[in-house]
């Protein structure tokens, strides 16, 4: 039968069944390193909480190859408002000024990592 098409108001990580694979006690995972993901794929949305580990990633694309570009990086990060009310309860050990500050770091990291080597490079808030 036809595939229903996916409700309007979710978002769903597409990635292709050929880079996963079950591990030995059936949990299912990527054949494929999230890094090699990155320097694979041209298009590319990243939707978390503070992103922290992304500019490695990338940093350490770029410094294997300082010619790669990619058309289109989207990063999602959470609004001061989500944070506050309804994600620092995960981070006890953390103020929500502190994620604030770190989540603005972040940004600007990546930023000054990606604006010459995107094309497209949005920042969007959930």
């Amino acid at each position: 039968g036809a595939t229903p098409p996916p409700p309007a108001t979710k978002w769903y990580m597409k990635i292709k069944p050929t880079e996963m694979q079950a591990s030995s006690d059936n949990q299912i995972k990527p054949k494929v390193l999230p890094q090699e993901l990155i320097r694979r794929h041209k298009r590319i949305a990243f939707l978390g909480i503070m992103h922290d580990n992304l500019s490695k990633g990338f940093v350490n694309i770029l410094e294997n190859d300082p010619t790669h570009r990619w058309d289109q990086v989207y990063i999602l990060f959470p609004s001061d408002g989500c944070l506050r009310n309804h994600l620092a309860k995960n981070y006890q050990d953390c103020s929500v000024e502190t994620l604030i500050r770190n989540k603005q770091e972040c940004r600007k990291t990546l930023m000054k990592i990606l604006s010459p080597v995107v094309h497209n490079l949005r920042f969007l808030q959930y």
